[in-house]
């Protein structure tokens, strides 16, 4: 959102497109009398549409406070403009990927990428199997799907760099630890070395965001380029692999999942004495950083699959990160395409820990004839099973029951109500909006499972009649 303004990009019949859509958001207030609209809990309620988003928060600003006054509806108004406007249709042909590396001289250790002092001594960036590299110094290229671009000095290299990235105009940056190095150092040093305008052209709209994010009580500079997403490989493969790893360094994953390594320079004692001592060898070496990222996205796959979870929900892509907000959104489309509304946002505060997973403790000992069992899907079906939903939460109701009591077989059972392993009941007289999530994600699920496998089975079909 810009003002009262939704920014856009994306294809149209292949063709890129910027628009910038004038929205006109939509809340909803308690109506007298019966409408098409109703709250999750059956209220119904009248639409106010409003003339431009500024209205419409100038609205819920006035208002929100008031006693006994309830406003409904969204007020992620860029969302609810995207859900309005566009399908979930995609063609990832058309969405395009650049993966860039830089080399910074480091001959004072480890560059600050806030302060961005040192001078970026060479760039890879690749965007549709294509490699181009920018450096300043003799480089006898071999390789023919790289391109490189010998540049006068520092100056030249990030104009050369900034005049290509243009050109290429991407949706998705990747790399590995791009998110707190290479983009904010990048975004830094041409402020520092050219100019914060030149800077912001690495955005396609001319816009940029700075913010700190606390990391393992570490404070890390983000920029985010407006009208880009920052898809950082390390993060997805983090967050997506469900993987403990001893190190996350780029060469050890590239050891466990391809068994390559980054190019060895053992010979040098640092990467700034290669610089000065092959620049040769320097430059692979930051060629091969962007090579071994883009053989893990060929195996991995961890890019197409964050691009289908965006679509599926609705989000820019690098929501996949943000669970909460990935959840609003679905909830409010699920509920909005059957004509309800979500209830107005509560901020509140936990002010106690809630009981986790249980587990029972052990029988010390030797054991024969051990079985382990694992349920399939085991959150969804305990959502589906006890109908846990907000529309059908039965607040007046609870039994200060524990675990034991349940595993001894203590139940409470009443007719139209289900009691869940923490006591809290909800109604079966209807099937909750959040378990009819549940069921059809699930389906789906199961559908495209079958068809992974029906496809894996006709791939080693063929490759054994080739054999």
């Amino acid at each position: 959102m810009r003002g009262n303004f939704v920014v856009v990009r994306g294809y149209d019949h292949g063709s890129r497109f910027t628009d910038r859509i004038e929205y006109k958001p939509t809340l909803y207030v308690p109506a007298k009398q019966m409408t098409d609209w109703q709250s999750y809990d059956g209220q119904f309620l009248e639409p106010i549409r409003f003339g431009a988003i500024r209205d419409a928060r100038d609205f819920v600003n006035n208002y929100s406070d008031v006693d006994g006054f309830s406003i409904f509806g969204s007020t992620l108004y860029d969302y609810v403009c995207v859900h309005e406007n566009f399908t979930q249709e995609y063609d990832t042909e058309f969405v395009k990927v650049v993966n860039i590396d830089i080399e910074v001289a480091s001959d004072d250790g480890f560059p600050d990428p806030v302060a961005a002092t040192k001078p970026v001594t060479a760039i890879t960036a690749s965007i549709g199997g294509a490699y181009y590299t920018f450096g300043c110094g003799e480089y006898n290229n071999t390789n023919e799907n790289v391109t490189y671009i010998q540049c006068e000095n520092e100056r030249h290299l990030l104009q050369n760099f900034i005049a290509h990235w243009r050109h290429w105009d991407a949706d998705i940056i990747t790399g590995w630890n791009v998110q707190f190095f290479d983009i904010p150092y990048l975004y830094n040093r041409i402020t520092r070395v050219l100019s914060e305008k030149d800077a912001k052209k690495l955005s396609p709209v001319g816009m940029s965001n700075e913010r700190d994010v606390q990391i393992m009580n570490r404070t890390q500079r983000e920029v985010e380029l407006i009208g880009m997403s920052t898809l950082d490989y390390l993060e997805l493969y983090k967050k997506f692999t469900y993987s403990q790893q001893e190190s996350y360094r780029l060469d050890h994953i590239a050891s466990v999942e391809l068994g390559e390594r980054k190019l060895d320079y053992s010979e040098v004692e640092t990467l700034h004495q290669l610089y000065k001592l092959d620049y040769q060898k320097f430059i692979d070496y930051n060629i091969k950083d962007v090579e071994l990222v883009n053989r893990l996205e060929d195996k991995m796959k961890l890019i197409d699959m964050a691009l289908a979870i965006a679509y599926d929900a609705k989000v820019n892509y690098n929501d996949v990160f943000t669970q909460v907000r990935m959840w609003d959104v679905l909830i409010h489309n699920w509920l909005y395409d059957r004509k309800k509304i979500i209830p107005p946002k509560v901020a509140k505060s936990k002010n106690a820990q809630y009981a986790g997973a249980y587990v029972k403790d052990p029988q010390v000992g030797m054991h024969e004839w051990v079985m382990s069992f694992d349920l399939n899907s085991l959150y969804p079906h305990l959502i589906m099973q006890y109908n846990i939903s907000p529309d059908t939460f039965v607040e007046e109701r609870y039994e200060d029951v524990t675990i034991e009591e349940l595993l001894d077989g203590k139940m409470y059972r009443e007719d139209g109500l289900c009691m869940a392993a923490n006591g809290r009941f909800f109604s079966t007289h209807k099937q909750g909006f959040l378990p009819e999530m549940m069921e059809k994600m699930y389906n789906d699920r199961v559908i495209a499972k079958k068809k992974m496998l029906e496809s894996q089975a006709l791939l080693e079909e063929v490759n054994r009649r080739l054999k």
